[in-house]
Formats: structure tokens, C-alpha cells, sequence
């Protein structure tokens, strides 16, 4: 079972990659240490509403469009494949 971190973690590395940004970048654009972004993408600190809002907004989302991406990144997944 996947837990709310692990869900916004995921759905972090799929918009940095379909950016073609890292976690470094994020950091940066977040006014935040790389170590910061890391630490939260490993799982050693969880993500708060206020982390997943900065880092939504960067990429133009909402919370739960943040959380959104990794079921919507499997169904054209699963379109494309289908066609």
C-alpha cells in the first residue's frame, strides 16, 4: 500500500522528468537545499501540505492535481499502449 509520501513522491520524479528537471532544480526554484528536496524524496522526512502546495504551484498545479499525475501518466500509458 502506498502512502500519501510515497504517492507525492512519485508524482515529483514524473513531473521533473517530464520537465526534464531534477531534484536540484526543484530545490532551487523552491528556495530550498537539495539536501531538503531529498531528504522528502527518500522518504526520511514526509512532505506537509505547505511543502506539496510550493511544490505543486511551481509546476502550475493544484494539491490534487499534483497527486493526480501518476494516475494520469499510467492512463495514456495504457492509451498509448492500447493503440
Amino acid at each position: 500500500m502506498q502512502t500519501g509520501n510515497d504517492a507525492a513522491a512519485q508524482a515529483i520524479r514524473l513531473l521533473l522528468a517530464a520537465h526534464d528537471k531534477n531534484q536540484s532544480w526543484l530545490a532551487a526554484q523552491l528556495g530550498k537545499s537539495p539536501f531538503w528536496i531529498g531528504r522528502r524524496m527518500s522518504h526520511t522526512v514526509n512532505f506537509d501540505l505547505e511543502d506539496l502546495g510550493k511544490i505543486a504551484a511551481v509546476f502550475g498545479l493544484d494539491i490534487p492535481g499534483l497527486l493526480a499525475v501518476p494516475e494520469a501518466v499510467a492512463a495514456s500509458t495504457m492509451k498509448a499502449v492500447a493503440s
